[in-house]
């Protein structure tokens, strides 16, 4: 069966096979991070866990879309390299101060605390 690719398809007019791309990308991290690949796909897809992963999910995405449709048009592709790199830093720092309350939102979830449910101390969040 071959998937015609046209503006009238919804999967393709929204972008909707970014999503998986999305997902293998955090679970590649993740699985990185924890070392045991089938382990991530069960935290990924359960509580607390998946909250985090949404705060992540969704944050990163919109960092990204926002940096390819509005910054590099407006700034980088007219030269205005100065402020497309500080606009960048800037969009880079409000994107991690959106994912940090996930971990927050999933340690009130699962009625733990932060240190307790991510195994860290306040210097190694993230």
């Amino acid at each position: 069966m071959v998937i015609k690719r046209s503006t009238n398809n919804w999967f393709f007019k929204y972008k909707l096979y970014h999503l998986p791309l999305w997902f293998l990308y955090h679970w590649m991290w993740w699985s990185i991070g924890d070392g045991d690949p089938l382990k991530v796909i069960t935290d990924m897809l359960s509580s607390p866990f998946i909250l985090k992963f949404g705060f992540y999910f969704v944050f990163q995405a919109i960092g990204v879309y926002f940096n390819l449709y509005f910054l590099i048009p407006r700034f980088l592709d007219k030269g205005r390299y100065f402020l497309y790199i500080f606009l960048v830093i800037l969009t880079i720092i409000i994107t991690a101060a959106l994912i940090v309350p996930g971990y927050y939102a999933s340690a009130w979830l699962a009625g733990k605390s932060v240190d307790n449910l991510f195994y860290a101390t306040p210097p190694h969040y993230i």
